[in-house]
């Protein structure tokens, strides 16, 4: 039996260092009542080589199609979700998968360019003390591959918390997402956000964000394990020093800005 479903969603997430994407599905439940079905990047690259991590959102709108083992079929590969003698005795295990973009990348990159987010590359990440809080400061900008007119640079804050339920990182990881991409979703001027208030100024409080990762940074995060887990202790830095100025503090954490909000969710 073969069953084909639209992809009407998805969403991401890094899991043991690995990009995983969810992709759910128009009229499918499993077993365990999902409705998506969920896949590393690595796999999709395998189907679709040309595809990169931030345009995933390409593939909404595709389909994946299923073949079912069928009641009394045989499992070749011994008794998992068999009976005694490997046969099926329930419906609805996939035997196999098919994925059917529908179309070239390249046609689809344009056809479905309302679909796909804005997401930047990471120059740096690094973890910034504030009122005795821990956040994490992420400096965003184009690609250096990206031929552009001008210069775009960003920082965006993010409580530890946040980040470390986002990501499934610590904060003794940051150098995993360098080279990674962001999506960053700002509060707009007039929003009012609890514990903040009236938004004053949009695009200085982080809303939302996605972090997503490439085989790349996959690799790398095997050698973070062996890390320590307590950052080494780190020189003073010139604010402790009575060397940092209110301008360098300005320049430095506000993006140039005085009057700008901080992300302290």
């Amino acid at each position: 039996m073969v069953k084909k479903f639209k992809i009407s969603n998805i969403r991401t997430s890094l899991y043991n260092g690995e990009q995983h994407v969810f992709a759910y599905l128009d009229g499918y439940k499993s077993r365990m009542g999902l409705d998506y079905i969920q896949f590393t990047f690595e796999t999709l690259k395998s189907v679709c080589a040309d595809i990169e991590v931030s345009e995933l959102e390409l593939i909404i709108g595709s389909h994946l199609e299923f073949t079912y083992y069928g009641l009394g079929d045989h499992i070749p590969n011994g008794p998992f979700l068999a009976t005694q003698r490997d046969v099926i005795y329930y419906p609805d295990i996939i035997k196999s998968t098919r994925f059917i973009l529908g179309n070239e990348l390249s046609i689809l990159r344009e056809e479905r360019k309302a679909l796909r987010k804005s997401f930047l590359w990471i120059e740096e990440a690094s973890r910034f003390w504030r009122d005795n809080r821990l956040l994490i400061k992420i400096r965003y900008a184009l690609h250096p591959s990206v031929a552009s007119q001008y210069y775009f640079e960003k920082s965006a804050y993010i409580s530890t918390k946040r980040f470390t339920e986002e990501t499934g990182l610590e904060t003794w990881q940051l150098d995993l997402i360098r080279g990674a991409y962001i999506h960053v979703q700002y509060y707009n001027k007039g929003d009012i956000v609890d514990q903040v208030g009236l938004i004053r100024k949009g695009g200085t409080i982080v809303q939302d964000f996605i972090i997503r990762v490439d085989k790349s940074i996959d690799n790398s995060f095997a050698l973070s394990q062996q890390w320590p887990h307590k950052p080494e202790p780190q020189k003073a830095s010139y604010y402790q020093e009575g060397r940092y100025t209110d301008r360098d503090f300005i320049d430095d954490a506000l993006g140039g800005q005085s009057d700008a909000r901080w992300n302290i969710d």
